[in-house]
């Protein structure tokens, strides 16, 4: 009989050893295997002896993490410029400063991508650079 309590002790701190630290990695690969085998949770349980609370906060936080991944491929909008078209943009701001916006998309246009000049500003923004306006001039008042 203190054989059996001291085996089961002994299952348990192997169990919490593995959700903590030393095999986790490969007992979560186990739930998630089983889980995605149509295996409910109790069964899971059973079979890793695990807590049945634990299955389910492996799993739950997997679909989390999956459901993050898929979202994250899906949302947003394509992006107007590539990084070369960016240092274009940037090249023509660097060139003049004074240009407005409007200025700026009409000769940016003149390439090979069209683009508005909202896009312009967001750009402009991404950039660092708050608007295209001409460097402040340094004007001394002392003669």
């Amino acid at each position: 009989m203190q054989k059996q309590r001291a085996m089961c002790h002994f299952k348990a701190i192997i169990a919490e050893r593995v959700i903590r630290g030393c095999g986790k990695d490969v007992k979560k690969g186990q739930i998630i295997a089983q889980h995605q085998g149509k295996k409910s949770c109790m069964e899971i349980a059973e079979v890793t002896s695990i807590g049945f609370c634990t299955v389910q906060f492996i799993i739950k936080s997997w679909k989390d993490v999956m459901n993050q991944h898929i979202r994250e491929k899906k949302c947003g909008g394509k992006t107007i410029l590539n990084n070369r078209d960016g240092r274009s943009l940037k090249r023509l701001i660097k060139s003049n400063r004074q240009k407005s916006t409007l200025e700026l998309k009409n000769s940016f246009d003149k390439g090979s991508k069209t683009i508005s000049t909202r896009a312009i500003r967001r750009e402009l923004k991404g950039m660092g650079l708050k608007s295209c306006s001409a460097a402040k001039e340094v004007s001394s008042y002392c003669d």
